[in-house]
């Protein structure tokens, strides 16, 4: 009997729970498999895995409507599906659709230049925050960990106090993508901005960012949408361009890479664990170390 694509979407679910995968992680599977349920229901097909020209219909209906890096993302999800069915052997090869697929078949994602802040707009942003309230001690530490440690939105928000070492100057990264641990090193003001806020702020818990009631008591855990709103208020303040949290993450590689730091070690820093995949992200960008040395060979060569 076929293996039906309920059936299957239930047991990776399990699966990745099994490996304790990151909540979002498991999450964003299950938007991707439920975005392509509702299609298959409404193009009136059965429950069981896609086919070739199935996945082929379902992604031209998708790039109707989405950006390509969205549709890259519904194909990524299908095939880790496909593919873990069938090493686990509950499909045979020829029932994978993706077997017959090729890396040229898979949607096209043009590279982009991601915009980020520049190390003079980080320095405008933290020279705006006052350092009057527990609030402000709060997000100044944000921006210096978003920043300078390169740490997910996700990340961050997980992170307990003992997770960062003032005496080394490192952050313990305990919750990292793929519930992977790391450890990042961080600036010398991370330890005065963390004793500060630390001292001010109202007693409450183990872990590292409260949120606000309005009224500079506590309502709870900061959550990812208090980072992101944190930062519209605050780039709004410092006149900045709003960035998102993950374009701190993205300036510090820019900033650690125009500095001749190796793609090897920005890697570690922030946490990829392929080295690949740093390189895809980053190495088409023409960094000002590229301009030096270009303009360095050309001089020479006069």
């Amino acid at each position: 009997m076929a293996m039906t694509f309920s059936t299957a979407v239930t047991l990776y679910r399990q699966h990745l729970r099994a490996r304790r995968r990151a909540p979002t992680t498991i999450t964003w599977y299950g938007e991707q498999f439920d975005t392509y349920e509702r299609w298959r229901v409404a193009a009136g097909l059965p429950d069981v895995l896609p086919t070739n020209d199935e996945i082929d219909a379902y992604l031209a209906e998708q790039q109707e409507r989405h950006k390509p890096a969205t549709v890259h993302a519904r194909f990524r999800a299908l095939r880790a599906l496909c593919n873990w069915l069938q090493r686990r052997k509950k499909i045979a090869a020829d029932e994978n659709p993706f077997t017959l697929l090729s890396p040229e078949d898979a949607p096209h994602v043009p590279q982009e230049i991601r915009p980020y802040p520049s190390a003079d707009d980080v320095a405008r942003l933290l020279a705006s925050i006052a350092d009057r309230t527990w609030l402000d001690h709060r997000d100044r530490l944000i921006v210096l960990i978003l920043y300078y440690s390169g740490l997910r939105r996700a990340e961050l928000c997980a992170l307990e106090v003992a997770d960062i070492d003032t005496q080394r100057l490192q952050i313990t990264v305990q919750h990292g993508k793929g519930n992977k641990a790391r450890i990042v090193p961080c600036t010398e003001e991370v330890r005065h901005v963390l004793a500060a806020y630390l001292f001010c702020r109202p007693k409450h818990t183990e872990r590292l960012l409260l949120a606000s009631d309005g009224y500079e008591g506590v309502k709870g855990l900061l959550q990812a949408e208090g980072v992101r709103q944190m930062l519209i208020r605050r780039c709004r303040a410092a006149e900045i361009p709003y960035r998102n949290p993950h374009a701190f993450r993205h300036g510090l590689a820019m900033l650690l890479l125009n500095n001749g730091m190796r793609l090897t070690s920005v890697a570690k820093v922030l946490g990829h664990s392929d080295p690949a995949v740093t390189h895809k992200v980053y190495a088409h960008t023409l960094d000002e170390t590229v301009r030096s040395e270009y303009q360095e060979a050309l001089r020479r060569e006069r």
